[in-house]
């Protein structure tokens, strides 16, 4: 059980007694010495019920590097984040001292640079770690102080949930890219096939990680009177595993990939780090005068298109490797103009036939 006293310095005192052990600590305010207290608490508990004490000299950075070594991280993202925490301030603090106030601290220099959304996704993402280093190394640590850190940002008044985008490339700002890329002769450019890496994205909805794992053993020729497929591995997915999904693979997306393997890309089709090919479109978008759009915007954009040629959301899930429609139709940006000019193409009589159909 834990006390708290305050002595005359205004300082805190803590005292924790629980099973037997006791620890004690000061702090400058209650609030800390309170997180202090918990965090003693959990490591007690764990510890009594037969957990290790962890090794004094292991760092969060180390079980982050540990983790990546023995458990398969698939999402390039994933393991992004784990090795910028590694190499931060917080992966240099020693596992059995992390606390709420360490996870704190570093919250608050995030969010000077990243959105509450993206800092929420992080301590989702390293919480993970946490509970395998328990669960499978059997070390006496808090797996939930980056859990209780989200709550702490929604007492906060945070916000955490991501608002849904509508915005999509235009036939336009598409061409602009495409001009520049074609005339420039920036350094950075060269070697990297910024067209076509365009038109793949948005002809076939994936994403950048998927796009830069693309082999050309996944592209299925045309064959026995089958149409031209490609399979996209280890798609993102909301449960704990990644999934592969065969996608019809259709004119120009076709067309693309046979000239990365003509060009003797026989492996990888686009062997490039997925932030490098985001990096520059960010860049020559700013270049070109084109705002608020990111790479992850082209999936959005190829859907909207599948949807405005007519495909079902059925049909256009087959492609994009939504397991769902209801997450699918986030992505569809279909407004009152495009339902108008589908309407305006159809036959007055085909129209009239199919009002009477939907009214009986």
């Amino acid at each position: 059980m834990a006390t708290f006293t305050k002595l005359k310095s205004g300082k805190f005192r803590a005292m924790v007694r629980k099973k037997g052990v006791y620890k004690t600590a000061t702090f400058d305010d209650e609030k800390q010495a309170k997180r202090w207290a918990t965090d003693v608490e959990h490591n007690i508990t764990r510890t009594v019920t037969g957990l290790q004490i962890v090794p004094q000299h292991v760092t969060l950075g180390e079980l982050l590097r540990k983790y990546m070594e023995e458990v398969e991280v698939r999402t390039p993202s994933t393991r992004y984040v784990y090795t910028k925490v590694a190499e931060d301030r917080l992966g240099q603090v020693r596992l059995r001292d992390l606390s709420a106030q360490h996870v704190d601290e570093w919250v608050a220099r995030k969010l000077r640079k990243a959105k509450p959304v993206s800092v929420r996704m992080y301590l989702n993402l390293l919480t993970t770690p946490l509970k395998w280093a328990v669960a499978v190394k059997h070390f006496a640590i808090d797996d939930q102080v980056f859990k209780l850190a989200i709550q702490r940002m929604k007492h906060n008044k945070l916000r955490l949930a991501g608002g849904s985008r509508s915005r999509v490339l235009s036939p336009s700002e598409e061409a602009r890219l495409r001009q520049y890329w074609t005339t420039c002769e920036e350094a950075e450019l060269r070697g990297l096939p910024m067209d076509q890496l365009l038109t793949f994205a948005i002809t076939t909805c994936c994403r950048i990680g998927e796009t830069c794992k693309v082999t050309a053993d996944d592209y299925r020729p045309a064959e026995d009177g089958k149409h031209p497929k490609l399979m996209v591995r280890d798609r993102k997915s909301i449960g704990p595993d990644p999934y592969d999904t065969l996608i019809p693979l259709y004119g120009e997306a076709e067309t693309v990939v046979l000239e990365r393997i003509a060009m003797g890309f026989t492996d990888v089709l686009f062997p490039y780090p997925p932030y490098l090919v985001s990096r520059v479109f960010k860049t020559t978008c700013a270049k070109v005068s084109i705002h608020d759009i990111t790479w992850h915007d082209l999936r959005h954009t190829g859907c909207t298109r599948y949807a405005n040629m007519g495909l079902s959301l059925m049909e256009l899930k087959l492609i994009s490797g939504h397991k769902s429609t209801k997450s699918l139709e986030i992505y569809v940006n279909t407004n009152a103009d495009d339902v108008y000019e589908k309407l305006r193409q159809l036959d007055p009589e085909r129209l009239r036939h199919l009002m009477r159909l939907a009214a009986e």
